[in-house]
């Protein structure tokens, strides 16, 4: 399951450079990120102790849905001003 994730993490972050042509896009520092930790946690250096999956599922379902919430809130502009006439009694 470590390698999976890893896989997918890398998927993402490959396809994210792709798609902004940017190294410093938050999609793309995040997902390499927990591609370096969830590939290092998978090869046990050192006999340490194995994650179990429901992390490594945590950890697919986090980067999955923040890469998700970036593409959907690309196209979306919020506009915070708005005229308002305030009457002071």
């Amino acid at each position: 399951m470590g390698y999976v994730c890893s896989i997918l993490c890398l998927g993402i972050c490959l396809f994210s450079y792709v798609r902004h042509r940017k190294i410093y896009h938050p999609v793309v520092s995040f997902s390499f990120l927990y591609f370096l930790i969830t590939f290092l946690s998978s090869i046990r250096l050192f006999n340490f102790y194995a994650a179990p999956d429901s992390a490594y599922l945590i950890i697919i379902c986090g980067v999955l849905f923040y890469a998700l919430g970036s593409v959907f809130m690309e196209k979306k502009t919020f506009v915070f001003r708005k005229k308002m006439r305030w009457k002071f009694l």
